[in-house]
């Protein structure tokens, strides 16, 4: 079997000249997260081109959404793509799943025509499904040990990183001409969308929307103003199928129990209503549950009810960053946990979303 020997390094790395290095080639940090550019990376690439070396780039995923992070990767490694192999990099704080990184990976395909590579340790590689990428993507193994990392059979493993010590360093089960092929992907072509949306996704589950943000529905993807969530109420509705827009945000397809859609909202302004509430109007508010700690209110776009018939008592501008005692909560049908409010002197303040407030240690 033909291998590659090479190195992976980044900023950590600065200064040093691939020169010195017996590798048959490299791969660099290029970005991670939608906030940082590894301001050494043009340098070794361009390093590894006087060499002749190949070389790779990779994206560093954190925990934010994965659309937007594979645009960013995208538009500062523009330059790279054909001649790079593109890689995903899953480990720590970016584990958010097989699914996701499967967003990640999709969507640089569908702007590079340039199939990812992911890397990851060997624990959390068999500690996920990875089968929904197996067929597409092509896996590189972190295991520091004199034995290789033993996978899932269906993965298409084509490398092992075996140590760190004094610098990453990696086997590639391949040649040059076949790494040559994973930068480009051969002949293909990046996926052009017939519309921004992109196609739609079947869709199962019901879903209540924050009222209590300035968030619109809309009529269809010219951005047609259709209604205000809040014209909705806290009742439950059905999602029946969505959309993953160019602008890396998802939008749900919105019917009511009678039928008649309702509209296109930003996914980020619904929540799914958990098993025990399903078609629950009987008690909708749920069962309260004994609660201890202290909040602060930390949007002033809150509302604080006096009951869960929606009466306003007081507007969250009135109150922000105020400190309450919570003694008690209600996990509504709508999805959200209401608290209990009590002020320092034990007089009860209120009901608020739980998510316009932060819990003081």
């Amino acid at each position: 079997m033909s291998k590659l020997i090479g190195y992976d390094v980044s900023n950590h790395q600065a200064g040093l000249k691939l020169s010195t290095l017996q590798s048959d080639c490299f791969i660099f940090k290029a970005t991670e997260g939608t906030f940082f550019v590894d301001k050494t990376c043009d340098s070794f690439v361009q390093q590894a081109k006087a060499l002749n070396k190949p070389y790779g780039v990779y994206h560093f995923l954190d925990g934010s959404d994965v659309i937007a992070q594979a645009d960013f990767f995208v538009k500062n490694i523009k330059g790279y793509v054909g001649e790079a192999v593109l890689i995903l990099d899953y480990e720590m704080y970016g584990r958010q799943g097989a699914a996701q990184a499967k967003r990640f990976c999709d969507r640089v395909f569908d702007k590079t025509g340039v199939r990812c590579w992911l890397y990851m340790n060997e624990s959390d590689c068999n500690s996920d499904n990875w089968k929904a990428l197996a067929n597409d993507y092509a896996f590189w193994i972190a295991k520091y040990s004199s034995n290789a990392p033993s996978v899932h059979d269906y993965l298409n493993v084509i490398g092992w990183q075996f140590t760190s010590t004094p610098l990453d360093k990696n086997e590639f089960y391949m040649d040059t001409g076949t790494w040559n092929k994973y930068a480009s992907n051969g002949t293909k072509k990046p996926v052009k969308r017939e519309t921004p949306q992109g196609p739609w996704m079947s869709e199962n589950k019901r879903v209540t929307v924050n009222v209590d943000k300035n968030a619109n529905i809309y009529s269809g993807f010219d951005w047609k103003f259709r209604q205000k969530a809040s014209d909705l109420g806290r009742r439950q509705l059905n999602v029946t199928g969505k959309y993953e827009h160019e602008n890396g945000q998802t939008y749900y397809s919105l019917y009511n129990d009678k039928g008649q859609w309702e509209g296109y909202i930003n996914s980020g302004y619904a929540k799914e209503v958990p098993k025990n509430h399903l078609n629950d109007y009987t008690n909708p508010e749920g069962k309260w549950f004994k609660e201890n700690k202290r909040v602060m209110i930390n949007d002033p776009e809150a509302n604080i009810y006096s009951g869960f018939d929606w009466k306003t008592w007081y507007k969250g501008k009135d109150a922000c960053g105020e400190q309450f005692k919570v003694k008690g909560k209600y996990d509504h049908m709508n999805g959200y946990t209401y608290y209990s409010l009590y002020d320092d002197k034990d007089k009860w303040r209120g009901y608020i979303n739980s998510g316009y407030t932060s819990e003081l240690k």
